[in-house]
């Protein structure tokens, strides 16, 4: 069955506090062994067919909507600074520079080995530490979690010339190593990718196809077409794209100056002129491909997640908000969706700024953090009612997810 409605042209009035319709687009043919694990997850959590979304009364416009949101995710971060030193918190991988960071809250610490596991991929200048909250309610729902920090967004300088913006598929691979070494019996493994994070997590499950461990997926706010979004944002939010640029150059040139500029002192230089994010995401190109003649057109080739989309092999869910002022949502595809990609759930919001979705009087609570875990929770347990469990070690430690055998 495929399920095409039609984007409004005008949006409703709506009341403040009341609950929104969310449109939602999917394939789910039964031709396909995709469309039908989809239609499964939709049929075990129906409410996923017609979500509503009830935004935060006192912040409903987009920028109040994204403020709220980094303030919930910087008292994550406060926090994290607070807390006693834990051991067993991070996963160290065979680079220097790519860890993942556990949770630790009570409830987590408490979860037995073989709980499922999500893994989060951040946002472009997020941190372990502001994941915090997603990773708190994670253990509330049952599923142990950790960050896959990417380079530069540790509290380490970086040890080897090298950092990516959208985040290196590779890097993944290794840190999933990591996560199965420390976790070898887990039942299952989702993954859900923030802003940034969602076009790291396309580009790794469109480039790993069903060789990956990973159960099923979330991409919160991706951006579809990564080179347009962020040449709009500099037209629509020019004092957004400086603060952002700043933090860049901030947090990945300025901190790790010295072996960049050992590795490449006109790539440094570049970077540090760069006064938008098209150009920002040109200079910092050798850094990211690891070759200093690397240009732009090859680092957008090479980390273009929707040129590689049709070769994502699980369920995955994707959001946006029509107020989402980084990521457009004129530039989500619900024809792809239910033309292309089965197995895809495409949800969007009339509000929700960007990668906020605050729900409850207070903000507290968000929807992409309860929408993601529903169709997570969901794809889990069917995946649980045709093979169990869901993601089992091998002999030689490989995970195999539902149905699928993998000779080593």
């Amino acid at each position: 069955m495929v399920l095409l409605p039609q984007l409004p042209t005008r949006l409703p009035v709506i009341t403040p506090g009341d609950p929104q319709a969310v449109q939602a687009f999917w394939n789910t043919d039964a031709s396909d062994a995709l469309g039908r694990r989809l239609g499964q997850i939709l049929d075990a959590s129906p409410h996923l067919r017609e979500p509503t979304y009830a935004p935060t009364p006192w912040a409903r416009s987009s920028k109040a909507n994204f403020l709220l949101a980094t303030a919930r995710s910087r008292l994550g971060a406060l926090r994290r600074t607070v807390e006693p030193p834990l051991t067993g918190r991070y996963s160290a991988t065979a680079h220097p520079d790519v860890i993942v960071e556990w949770s630790k809250d009570p409830l987590g610490a408490a979860l037995p080995p073989e709980a499922p596991i999500v893994a989060f991929l951040h946002t472009i200048t997020g941190t372990a530490g502001q994941t915090r909250w997603l990773m708190k309610y994670a253990s509330s729902r049952g599923w142990r979690s950790c960050v896959f920090v990417r380079r530069g967004h540790a509290k380490a300088r970086l040890a080897t010339p090298s950092f990516n913006l959208l985040g290196d598929v590779g890097d993944v691979e290794l840190q999933l190593a990591a996560v199965r070494d420390a976790y070898p019996h887990a039942s299952f493994l989702g993954m859900v990718g923030v802003s940034a994070g969602s076009a790291q997590l396309i580009s790794y499950l469109g480039r790993a196809g069903p060789a990956t461990p990973v159960g099923a997926a979330c991409a919160i706010c991706p951006a579809w077409d990564v080179p347009t979004a962020f040449a709009r944002m500099g037209e629509g939010e020019p004092l957004a794209e400086r603060a952002m640029v700043r933090q860049v150059q901030k947090t990945f040139v300025k901190r790790n100056e010295r072996v960049l500029r050992a590795w490449d002192a006109a790539a440094v230089d570049a970077c540090l002129a760069a006064d938008d994010l098209p150009g920002l995401l040109a200079a910092h190109a050798p850094f990211a491909m690891r070759r200093r003649s690397a240009s732009a057109d090859e680092y957008l080739a090479s980390h273009d997640p929707m040129a590689v989309r049709a070769n994502v092999s699980v369920p995955t869910l994707l959001l946006n908000a029509e107020d989402d002022f980084v990521c457009p949502v004129d530039l989500a595809r619900p024809d792809v969706v239910c033309s292309e990609l089965p197995g895809t759930l495409l949800l969007i919001t009339k509000e929700g700024s960007h990668v906020a979705f605050n729900e409850g009087r207070l903000g507290r609570k968000s929807f992409h953090a309860r929408v993601s875990f529903d169709f997570l929770e969901a794809a889990r347990e069917t995946g649980e009612e045709e093979v169990a469990p869901a993601m089992v070690p091998s002999p030689k430690g490989v995970w195999v997810k539902p149905g699928r055998r993998v000779v080593v």
